[in-house]
């Protein structure tokens, strides 16, 4: 239908699984770091209002 041959839909298909799941892996391990954090925190972050604290969203 696309033109392509099987080996080639087959390739770019793993590749971008493959890129899926490298960026899964990385939102874990950023996950995993910022519980760390907080773990070891101290509490103070617990003052600050909601709406000033605002941690972006990993696009990788």
């Amino acid at each position: 239908m696309t033109g392509e041959t099987r080996t080639t839909a087959i390739t770019l298909a793993l590749r971008e699984r493959l890129e899926r799941l490298e960026r899964t892996i990385a939102r874990r391990r950023l996950a995993d770091e910022l519980d760390v954090i907080a773990h070891h925190s101290d509490g103070s972050l617990r003052a600050w209002p909601p709406t000033r604290l605002r941690l972006r969203r990993c696009e990788n």
